[in-house]
């Protein structure tokens, strides 16, 4: 696997933003291929934007759990940006929202051998990075395949934008008769997030409109431990999800 560390110089937001980028390896057979033949384009991976917390930059889905291990042996790319405690929103000219919604993905898809199909874009997160992918899943069904969120804050009231809130999209898009990505929902039971959570699972386990998994796990609370065994369990199920 590569690990690339770059500062990708965004029209969005007007300045360079951090990330961290993983691309998976070939196999014993395909190196052998390559020995012979050289890198030739195969079908194009699926991306993973991994979102991170709000005290967290780039790095801390690296130092914190087995994501390398985890991605190698499920083969997706994984782009994990500096989030800067944005919610991962526009805010005037700060265009959070846009960079992760649109420019990120393009800048992916005309870089690197990554799949421009919806099925190909898949975003998840943790707490504010779980809150992120919901807003984003949930506000452009049409763009994102997949969601994970683990432990994510439910109120975009942090960020200044109370409706922006995961709940009142999904509802909308039921009231819209539009089908939401599938979507991965996982929380420790002694998370301080917990009674948000368990409303958002109330109202979403309603919709017709939302294929939702969800995990209350006890004995766990808003903390690394917890997302590292989450990590690794969402991408079993999207493996599962995508390769059907």
């Amino acid at each position: 696997m590569a690990l690339l560390r770059l500062n990708m110089v965004s029209a969005c937001l007007q300045r360079s933003v951090a990330m961290n980028i993983y691309l998976p390896s070939a196999g014993m057979g395909e190196l052998q291929d390559i020995a012979k033949h050289g890198y030739a384009k195969k079908k194009p991976w699926k991306t993973i934007y991994l979102l991170g917390g709000i005290f967290e930059d780039e790095s801390g889905w690296l130092y914190h759990t087995r994501l390398a291990s985890y991605a190698e042996e499920h083969q997706f790319v994984i782009v994990m940006p500096n989030g800067e405690a944005k919610g991962y929103l526009n805010h005037g000219r700060d265009r959070f929202y846009d960079f992760l919604s649109m420019e990120l993905p393009t800048f992916m898809e005309n870089s690197f051998h990554v799949g421009n199909k919806k099925e190909d874009r898949i975003i998840a997160g943790l707490s504010m990075g779980g809150y992120g992918a919901l807003i984003h899943g949930f506000s452009r069904p049409d763009y994102w395949g997949y969601i994970g969120a683990f432990s994510p804050a439910m109120d975009g009231g942090l960020w200044g934008k109370k409706k922006m809130n995961p709940i009142l999209l999904a509802e909308q898009a039921e009231k819209e008769g539009k089908k939401l990505p599938p979507c991965y929902h996982a929380i420790g039971e002694e998370d301080f997030l917990i009674e948000a959570n368990r409303e958002f699972i109330k109202r979403t386990k309603k919709l017709k409109c939302l294929d939702i998994e969800t995990h209350l796990v006890p004995n766990y609370a808003h903390e690394w431990a917890f997302w590292d065994r989450q990590i690794k369990q969402f991408l079993v199920w999207l493996e599962e999800k995508v390769r059907a």
